[in-house]
């Protein structure tokens, strides 16, 4: 009778913490605003903006009043693959007379032409800085490339891309990652952007 009633306390014991655990499972759902993603209806976009100035450190922004100008073409190689968008390739966008301690405006490389499943992010690489900084010293010509095998180091090297804290801006959400070079002290600062969307064809 005993051992009865002590298995009973026991399950009533172990129903108890099951429900309990349910429900604050629940209540933190409802708190966070947080909805289970139907990952059968709901994929995403990505899109790329990237944007150049100083480096961190950068002779160039020691002084207030350092007023050194730069027109830059930047190249980024975008690999991006999904069922329902497919994309590999170089593109190339000019960022013309900004302040270097300023740094230019962002400019949109790549979106992804339509939804598709949620699959890990694009692969972005800076593969060439191109152009010129005029300083009050004079001009100075740039000609930036990330190392290679079998090749000799760039005299101006493009470091691999650091991926930085992610944020919001008034366009969405994105994650940053940050590439330099060792003797221009120019940083590319690449910008991925994540939206989410309804696939076509899902199933009801």
């Amino acid at each position: 009778m005993r051992r009865k009633l002590f298995h009973l306390v026991a399950l009533i014991a172990i129903v108890g913490c099951v429900a309990f655990v349910a429900q604050s499972s629940r209540a933190q759902t409802s708190v966070a605003g947080a909805h289970p993603i139907d990952y059968q209806k709901s994929g995403i976009r990505f899109q790329i903006k990237a944007s150049i100035k100083a480096a961190p450190g950068s002779p160039y922004v020691k002084r207030d009043d350092d007023k050194s100008a730069a027109s830059l073409d930047v190249k980024l190689r975008i690999s991006a693959h999904a069922a329902e968008s497919n994309y590999f390739g170089v593109n190339t966008e000019t960022f013309p007379a900004f302040r270097l301690t300023e740094g230019s405006v962002e400019r949109l490389f790549w979106q992804d032409a339509a939804c598709h499943q949620r699959r890990g992010l694009p692969k972005v690489t800076v593969t060439a800085i191109d152009g010129s900084i005029q300083t009050e010293s004079g001009r100075i010509d740039v000609a930036a490339r990330p190392r290679q095998i079998g090749k000799l180091v760039p005299a101006d090297e493009i470091s691999a891309g650091t991926r930085l804290p992610s944020g919001a801006d008034k366009n969405g959400q994105f994650i940053t990652f940050s590439s330099q070079t060792n003797t221009s002290h120019l940083a590319v600062h690449v910008k991925v952007y994540t939206f989410d969307c309804p696939l076509t064809g899902a199933a009801p």
